[in-house]
């Protein structure tokens, strides 16, 4: 099959593959340009197992974060560029097991695609720190008002106990003595609470500033060297191999399709009868003497399949006498004449041979070169009343 067919086995992964070709080759090529930003654990914690599990998880949660909107407009507004122009140009990606979020940016131009990943990775590190900021103002300001209202409480306690020192009145006053010793104990309280208010507000402060070295930029962007699309030589194999699978396709529904009788075919299986002799097929051979071949050529390899059929049907003649042998064929045109004729030149042929095609008959051409015939006579079918 593939000695018949490799015409099409070949042609058609050419053509898919060359089409293939001249198509990615005229895209545009694309440059991709990688910022790499570090999550670190908090700086008021210990490095533990855990933590380090901690951080690998918000990590996976900032990837997220920043191909967001809020983040990419912020980088697109830095370049110039409208907020909504970077959303199909970054990507961002973690590797495995550690704290590392790689930001990518594509561009036609290598040295624009490095400023949009060095921009969304900044603007990201200032998103975070925005974000931390919102988290606590509420708490802060909360805070802040406590603290204010409790050292005004504080204030008029010592001015109330300073008033009540400084009158030699009340000094000996028992009632204003335990009066006083009652304000100093709430002054000690307020004074512990206000204590307390500042280091809960030093923390905040402390973790403000860790948001800020939570997500730093490791690496900035570089503009590469070698675009990463498209990939010609990738996609004309896959185009080559395609065209192949097409064409071994094609060939097999046509041969499924092709019930026609091949040379190769098993004859004794269709007909019921053995094979006498395969004639081939004559090229350049014109009506008239050069139909007698066997006579013209008698050393050619279709002389020697008129012998063969001739030898053949002679066995054949061994079980009971031949009167009269019929050449046939399906159409027109397909050799009738000349095996007929030359069969009948062939030596040791004394029978009466025929031509016959249905519905088409027509005198062989072979006749006036039939000098040397013992006897033949040409029958033809009758056309259909």
């Amino acid at each position: 099959m593939a000695r018949r067919w490799w015409f099409v086995l070949l042609l058609v992964p050419l053509l898919t593959g060359g089409t293939t070709y001249v198509v990615v080759s005229r895209q545009q090529p694309l440059y991709a340009a990688t910022a790499t930003l570090q999550v670190n654990p908090p700086q008021n914690e210990t490095a533990t197992y855990s933590t380090l599990l901690g951080t690998m998880s918000l990590a996976e949660t900032y990837k997220l974060l920043i191909t967001t909107r809020p983040v990419l407009g912020q980088a697109a507004t830095s370049l110039g560029y409208r907020e909504d122009a970077l959303g199909g140009a970054v990507s961002a990606s973690t590797v495995r097991e550690t704290q590392i979020i790689r930001v990518s940016a594509s561009d036609p131009d290598p040295v624009v695609a490095a400023q949009i990943a060095n921009a969304v990775a900044r603007a990201f590190v200032e998103y975070s720190v925005q974000q931390a900021m919102q988290l606590s103002s509420p708490y802060r300001a909360t805070l802040e008002q406590q603290i204010n209202d409790v050292s005004t409480q504080i204030d008029n306690l010592r001015e109330q106990i300073q008033t009540v020192e400084q009158d030699p009145a009340k000094t000996n006053d028992p009632p204003a003595r335990a009066q006083v010793d009652t304000q100093r104990a709430q002054l000690t309280e307020l004074e512990r609470s206000y204590r307390d208010l500042l280091v809960t507000v030093n923390e905040m402060d402390l973790a403000a500033a860790s948001a800020r070295s939570q997500v730093s930029v490791a690496e900035e962007a570089e503009p590469p060297r070698v675009p990463y699309a498209p990939r010609t030589k990738v996609f004309t194999a896959v185009g080559l191999l395609a065209g192949l699978m097409l064409a071994i396709g094609v060939v097999a529904l046509v041969e499924y399709l092709d019930n026609t009788v091949k040379s190769t075919a098993d004859f004794q299986g269709l007909v019921g009868a053995p094979l006498l002799s395969v004639i081939g097929l004559a090229p350049k051979v014109r009506g008239g003497h050069d139909q007698l071949f066997l006579l013209e050529q008698p050393t050619t390899q279709l002389s020697e399949a008129v012998r063969l059929l001739r030898t053949n049907l002679e066995f054949a003649a061994a079980a009971g006498e031949i009167s009269s042998l019929v050449v046939t064929s399906a159409g027109p045109s397909e050799g009738k004449s000349t095996v007929a004729a030359n069969l009948a030149v062939a030596p040791g042929t004394g029978r009466n041979i025929g031509r016959a095609h249905r519905w088409r008959p027509s005198a062989s051409d072979a006749t006036p070169n039939l000098q040397r015939l013992q006897r033949v006579r040409t029958v033809d079918a009758p056309q259909p009343g």
